[in-house]
């Protein structure tokens, strides 16, 4: 394996080199690598190892990430999205809001009640979560008034989400919504946020559902769902409300999005058009340098949901063993939110085992599934949570292994993972909760 140490990052960041995909290796049995987060990856599809694809670029030819500083950083095109806390893997999204860190351009954004009720500037003082400047929206006047912008494209009878990077200032509050101005002028989303002492909180959500998540700095990403379909051919806004009890009360803003889909994924950065962030696509393709076999094995992998499981639309796979016409190995999370673990032999069901454990936005979970003929188990954290005596596996299994997806690239897990192992046998209980304990370590640590 050769990594590139990035000296900007000193003792933080490694990443892969251009040139070169990392290769497992196997002793005795066990999958070995270092931890994802440290830069060390399965290798990509021979499409993006040659780098002649194009996924995932950003308007700036780039794919954004979290780093350890806190601040959202630019990834190179066609290479993982390293964060902190994993790969970043998520199905493909647009962003509709046009201009999504330029609040005071007036060909994308207006405020409702005309430009004097509130003022727009960049603050180079209060540093946006890419390190760059945010906006202070200051209330002149004691109304409420909303900056906003119709955006064309979302996916026609689908819900959609819209969200916004938030500050604490002087204000007691905002709302983020999506109004449907020529559908009968109805909210789609309408959702309430208040600040209690920097800390922003939902306060009430009036149509749809909203949420916040914490990020460094004293930021929040705050988000609206719509509780109804949209309608593409109307006139669909994102809302950005100043509430103010008084005049001259402030807050800072940043990163607007709007989405088509239940819940916002990472943000997609926009000048003058839309921009779509394609699908992430992670695999093994050597199933021999996997360790694989349909005999018995064991696959492990920690998954950090950026999505609470409930509210998926579709079952999220965190990985496939797909062999084709041979054995299936599947660990996904289902639409109730639990893991599930299917295993076929070719287009047969071996078995189906289902997890009592809830995925959580932000928990990690090590999900595990072992396997011999007519004996089949499915563990989170180290416990057992389902089990099955009965089917037989196939005598063969192929490649690839599909990491955060299915092998027809959809399924998208919209999580991070990270510290994935694979064995030629079943693991014992007491082997699982010893590997299982160790990733959990690995991960916090």
């Amino acid at each position: 394996m050769r990594i590139q140490y990035d000296k900007s990052k000193a003792g933080r960041v490694y990443r892969p080199m251009r040139d070169q995909f990392w290769k497992p290796v196997v002793r005795d049995g066990l999958l070995l690598h270092m931890p994802f987060r440290r830069g060390t990856i399965p290798q990509f599809s021979a499409a993006e190892a040659t780098g002649l694809a194009t996924e995932g670029v950003d308007a700036d030819g780039t794919r954004r990430r979290w780093e350890e500083d806190g601040f959202i950083e630019q990834a190179l095109a066609n290479t993982a999205r390293i964060t902190p806390d994993g790969v970043l893997v998520e199905g493909a999204r647009t962003n509709v809001c046009l201009r999504s860190d330029e609040f005071d351009n007036a060909d994308s954004w207006t405020i409702s009640g005309g430009a004097a009720d509130i003022t727009i500037t960049e603050d180079e003082a209060v540093i946006a979560p890419d390190g760059g400047s945010s906006w202070k929206f200051q209330s002149n006047v004691d109304v409420s008034d909303a900056v906003q912008q119709i955006c064309g494209g979302f996916t026609d009878g689908a819900i959609a989400t819209a969200s916004v990077y938030a500050r604490a200032g002087t204000a007691a509050e905002f709302r983020l919504a999506l109004w449907d101005a020529s559908g009968g002028t109805v909210f789609r989303a309408d959702v309430t946020f208040e600040w209690t002492a920097g800390v922003l909180s939902v306060k009430t959500e009036a149509v749809g559902t909203g949420g916040v998540e914490a990020l460094p700095g004293g930021w929040y990403r705050a988000w609206a769902v719509s509780a109804t379909n949209i309608t593409e051919a109307n006139s669909n806004r994102i809302q950005i409300w100043a509430n103010s009890a008084s005049d001259e009360a402030y807050q800072y803003f940043w990163g607007a999005q709007a989405e088509t889909g239940a819940f916002p994924s990472s943000y997609i950065p926009t000048v003058a058009a839309a921009v779509t962030r394609a699908a992430d696509d992670l695999q093994i393709d050597n199933i021999a340098e996997a360790h694989i076999q349909a005999a018995a094995g064991t696959i492990l992998i920690a998954a950090t949901p950026q999505v609470d499981g409930g509210d998926l639309t579709a079952e999220a796979y965190l990985l496939e063993a797909y062999g084709g016409s041979g054995a299936q190995v599947i660990l996904s999370v289902k639409t109730d939110g639990k893991y599930r673990a299917p295993l076929w032999n070719g287009s047969a069901t071996v078995c189906d085992l289902a997890s009592d454990t809830l995925s959580v936005k932000g928990v990690t979970n090590v999900v595990a599934v072992s396997w011999e003929d007519a004996n089949y188990r499915l563990y989170v954290d180290g416990s057992e949570e389902d089990n099955d005596t009965t089917g037989d596996m196939a005598s063969t299994v192929g490649t690839p292994i599909y990491i955060g997806r299915n092998a027809a690239g959809a399924k998208h897990a919209f999580s991070k993972m990270d510290h994935l192992l694979t064995y030629n046998r079943p693991l014992t209980a007491g082997e699982m909760l010893v590997q299982s304990d160790q990733i959990a370590a690995w991960v916090a640590g």
